[in-house]
């Protein structure tokens, strides 16, 4: 984690979804969140139109919370 940089590319792996967003396992050690808001510049009402678990998808560093959570973006 101490590696990590906003900004930063990944290609990672959808783990789960919820209702507010993307679990993505991307190579560290926790996973990042990629926030419904996140997935696309459109409106997502639901979120599996969009991402499924198990897809492969580009992610890029939004935040890195002092809790330790990684907030994800995919747009």
């Amino acid at each position: 984690v101490d590696s990590l940089e906003v900004g930063q590319k990944y290609r990672g792996t959808v783990m789960a979804l919820r209702d507010f967003g993307a679990l993505v396992d991307f190579g560290c050690e926790q996973q990042g969140m990629v926030h419904i808001s996140q997935l696309t510049r459109e409106r997502v009402d639901n979120i599996e139109d969009y991402v499924e678990e198990g897809q492969e998808v580009d992610v890029w560093i939004q935040s890195l919370r002092d809790d330790g959570k990684i907030s994800l973006t995919m747009v």
